[in-house]
């Protein structure tokens, strides 16, 4: 059997928000892709800082502080960076990152804090979208598909990822998720040639296994990450409506980083349907943040809903890592 392509998501907990990293070895060197994001949370909760705000018994964010686990990267070959809602307190953070890595493009939405430094030519190539605009790029077996939305506290940026031509009838796909920290550490698997840490990390650690759209009734793999940064679901509504192209990457989306760190102020409970209309016992994946003060009623809502969809905290120690492949199939 020949691996088609192995891939790493890494999602991490920051200080002000989250960080993503997803990273694509293909069959050769010109099909390999390494993604970064890093969004700020705006913040979308509920304005009363009043006990039970959001009737869920949460007051007023305490002060975020910063993560024991921390997102760090040196000598990399960044294919595209996606910065979204940066806050001043996180610009040391951004101009480390950009210093001490290769940028090959930047992308982010206009209007953000950071427009005007991007104009600075800290990446080969900048591009600043505006609401409506859509940004793609393909490399090997992968894609990114990205589109600037409006709310009414700025521009955010819905950003999609996975296999663009993955047929269950041709290939076979194995995932593992699982949690890591410094005490397991992860990243490894970033290196193209060494693979090791997580055949290590899977022998000797709890995971979970993701094979079911390997069957032979599935139509496609469910693989992908979609990130909504702070896109305000409750006032976009039905994202199927409001993103034409939301609705043919709905189904495959595996892993989902809910906007404002799932903040209840920004949650629209119909997203559900959208992501899994025929309830294919597939596990699903929430990604939230547990520096979040009002996202107790989403997270309730979400485990409640189905015994395949799995909330996912990120902390100051631990974030979650999914590493998989595709196969030809013998």
């Amino acid at each position: 059997m020949k691996t088609e392509a192995f891939f790493n998501f890494m999602y991490y907990h920051r200080a002000q928000g989250l960080a993503h990293t997803a990273k694509i070895t293909g069959d050769n060197e010109e099909n390999g892709f390494f993604l970064v994001y890093l969004c700020d949370w705006t913040g979308s909760g509920p304005k009363d800082e009043g006990p039970d705000a959001c009737g869920t018994g949460c007051t007023k964010e305490e002060p975020l502080i910063n993560s024991a686990l921390e997102f760090q990267l040196w000598d990399e070959e960044i294919d595209l960076l996606v910065l979204d809602g940066i806050r001043p307190e996180s610009m040391d953070e951004i101009r480390r990152l950009t210093g001490k890595n290769h940028v090959k493009e930047l992308v982010m939405p206009k209007g953000d804090l950071l427009e005007e430094w991007g104009r600075n030519d800290p990446a080969d190539k900048v591009t600043i979208l505006e609401e409506g605009q859509t940004f793609s790029v393909e490399r090997g077996k992968w894609m990114v598909h990205i589109i600037c939305c409006r709310n009414d506290e700025g521009n955010s940026l819905a950003v999609y990822h996975g296999p663009k031509d993955a047929d269950p009838a041709k290939d076979d796909c194995l995932m593992t998720v699982r949690p890591f920290s410094n005490k397991v550490p992860c990243g490894k698997c970033r290196n193209d040639v060494n693979h090791v840490c997580a055949m290590r990390c899977s022998l000797y650690h709890d995971f979970d296994v993701c094979k079911k759209h390997n069957d032979r009734n599935c139509e496609r793999y469910t693989v992908g990450t979609l990130l909504l940064g702070n896109v305000n679901l409750k006032e976009h509504g039905k994202l199927g409506r409001k993103i034409p192209e939301f609705q043919d990457i709905a189904e495959k989306t595996r892993f989902l980083v809910l906007p404002d760190g799932g903040g209840c102020g920004a949650w629209f409970p119909g997203l559900l349907k959208e992501l899994d209309p025929c309830r294919e016992q597939l596990n699903r994946y929430f990604i939230v943040t547990g520096n979040k003060k009002d996202n107790a009623e989403t997270v309730k809502e979400i485990a409640c809903s189905g015994m395949y969809y799995k909330p996912e905290f990120l902390t100051d120690e631990y974030g979650v890592c999914a590493t998989g492949f595709f196969t030809e199939k013998a």
